[in-house]
């Protein structure tokens, strides 16, 4: 193959004018693999799977749908002020930081990154630690501590050696997520709910905006899916298609888990029952194994994201 590629050069030489041939770059990603799967993934958080029933249980399917669609409004208008810098300047190394140090300012910037690069890698640490007590709780004898380091160690290499490699094991879990929402769908009735108990119960304490903390860093963390904006073959369109789609997707997703919690389940069952996907679920080890996916592609998520907020 190189000798064919030689002796087309010798044959038919390049004129000096012509403009040059841009060559893709093979270690380079595109918005589904490089964007949309981290920002999915970073979306779909344990909340969708062990507080979404606690939510719609507390404040009704009514106030449910207000919360999510505020919070998806919410991100999804900070994700239009980052495409439109995204779309007018050339994106580097740095994700968030490097698009507010050069629109705001170095000093904006790095006031911004600093505590950026600390909420990711303070979220590696939750993330392991949520994994080990859902293993923890399957096999006890396992310590918690033990396998937090474990699985830390098996992250961190996995993101040391190959980027494409993890992005890849991102795809695995993404896929898992989606089977765990399969399962969910087709899973059997509990009980026959009528109509009045679609309300609430009125001995609820926690109020509207109390719920909506609680929901809302679901709908975070897209920052942390922008950091590989270095890594893009063309960010200027990778970082708008693949935020944007996965945001939109995630609050589908959200809002019909929420309507169909509320058609299969009694509200005091959802307030009452943590674990109630699992209980429902046509397959209830997918649902377990999603649980870990979220946790583990969050940590996988930050590895990939923090060290490039702290070189840029």
């Amino acid at each position: 193959m190189n000798f064919l590629f030689t002796l087309k050069a010798k044959l038919f030489p390049k004129s000096p004018d012509a403009p040059p041939i841009l060559e893709e770059e093979p270690n380079k990603f595109g918005a589904f693999l490089g964007v949309f799967v981290p920002c999915i993934l970073m979306l779909f958080g344990v909340i969708i799977f062990l507080r979404l029933g606690w939510i719609v249980g507390v404040v009704g399917a009514s106030e449910a749908l207000v919360i999510i669609t505020l919070s998806a409004l919410v991100t999804l208008i900070t994700t239009f002020s980052m495409s439109a810098i995204a779309t007018n300047i050339e994106v580097g190394k740095g994700g968030v930081y490097y698009m507010l140090s050069r629109s705001l300012g170095i000093e904006v910037g790095g006031a911004t990154g600093i505590p950026m690069y600390l909420r990711q890698s303070l979220t590696i640490a939750f993330c392991c630690i949520g994994f080990a007590e859902s293993l923890h709780d399957l096999v006890p004898s396992w310590p918690i501590i033990h396998i937090s380091v474990i699985s830390l160690i098996a992250l961190t290499l996995l993101a040391y050696t190959s980027v494409r490699g993890a992005l890849k094991v991102q795809v695995a879990i993404f896929v898992m997520i989606i089977g765990s929402l399969i399962s969910l769908f087709t899973g059997h009735e509990l009980t026959v709910v009528h109509p009045e108990s679609y309300t609430p119960p009125l001995t609820t304490a926690m109020g509207f905006w109390a719920v909506f903390a609680i929901f809302f860093p679901a709908m975070t963390g897209i920052e942390s899916s922008v950091s590989l904006s270095g890594d893009l073959r063309d960010p200027k369109r990778a970082l708008p298609l693949g935020t944007i789609s996965a945001i939109i997707v995630a609050f589908i997703i959200y809002a019909v888990i929420s309507l169909f919690l509320v058609y299969r389940v009694p509200m005091n069952r959802l307030v009452e029952d943590p674990l109630i996907m699992q209980d429902i679920a046509s397959v209830p080890a997918l649902i377990i194994l999603g649980i870990w996916g979220a946790t583990l592609s969050s940590a996988l998520g930050g590895l990939l994201g923090a060290p490039r907020t702290l070189q840029a």
